[in-house]
């Protein structure tokens, strides 16, 4: 499925690598939506350059 995709990022973190072999090793994909998911939000905006909006993010986020 197109959920994989996200998951095998190669400009991802090493802590989303780790997880992410946890995760498979495990067997739990669906444990490893949601954590991808608000990773990906982070990723997008920081590719994005916005470093203001990501700032605010994870201000809300606290």
């Amino acid at each position: 499925g197109s959920g994989a995709a996200p998951v095998v990022s190669p400009a991802g973190f090493p802590l989303k690598h780790s997880n992410t072999l946890t995760n498979r090793q495990r067997g739990n994909e669906v444990s490893a939506l949601p954590a991808t998911l608000d990773t990906l939000s982070i990723h997008q905006l920081a590719a994005q350059g916005e470093l203001i909006q990501l700032k605010e993010h994870l201000r809300k986020g606290r």
